[in-house]
């Protein structure tokens, strides 16, 4: 289940536009980020994630989007998870497609302004998700580097939360799992 919630959560913050970019997401089509995960959460010391925009756009309701693909590589075994449709939508916010047969957009991310106790509500992989920006200007020490100016949104998903860092330029930085009320880092950025 903490995998699986991982990769929702890199799904939901890992996301590029077609049209005016968001500033925590200004990455062009092509672009990939590679994540590794901490051991105790994959069961796996060496796991990484890959989240790819492609370079191909589909139609949907007549609006185009992106292709975003989610790929676990695992002891050198790269498998495709999940491929979800993601554009820009209003004033800075990013919706998405989950299931292109379904047609159902979702928010995926808020309209501007982007300040702290914004809330919004969407879905991921069948689940009800509650965001909230709980920080403007926060932080998070990775194995790799800190990283600073990070917006912090915290996820919830009933009996659990996470937190995820998004900073300007680049994007989703790290997500940590809140347990019995301690942060524990699960993913981050290696490059």
């Amino acid at each position: 289940m903490k995998l699986i919630l991982s990769f929702a959560l890199t799904l939901l913050f890992t996301i590029n536009t077609l049209s005016a970019q968001n500033k925590y997401y200004p990455l062009e089509k092509g672009k990939t980020w590679n994540y590794k995960y901490d051991g105790s959460f994959s069961g796996q010391p060496d796991q990484t994630s890959e989240v790819k925009l492609l370079d191909e756009a589909k139609t949907i309701n007549g609006n185009e989007y992106f292709a975003m693909q989610t790929s676990l590589n695992t002891n050198g075994i790269n498998n495709v998870l999940q491929t979800i449709f993601v554009r820009n939508g209003s004033n800075g916010s990013v919706v998405g497609v989950m299931n292109a047969e379904q047609n159902t957009e979702h928010i995926l991310f808020p309209s501007k302004p982007w300040a702290e106790q914004t809330s919004w509500t969407s879905n991921a992989m069948g689940m009800s998700v509650t965001s909230t920006i709980v920080d403007t200007d926060g932080s998070v020490v990775t194995p790799e580097k800190t990283f600073s100016n990070c917006l912090v949104v915290v996820v919830d998903l009933g009996e659990t939360k996470s937190k995820t860092y998004l900073q300007a330029g680049i994007g989703l930085v790290a997500v940590s799992l809140i347990i019995n009320g301690e942060e524990k880092l699960m993913q981050y950025l290696i490059d």
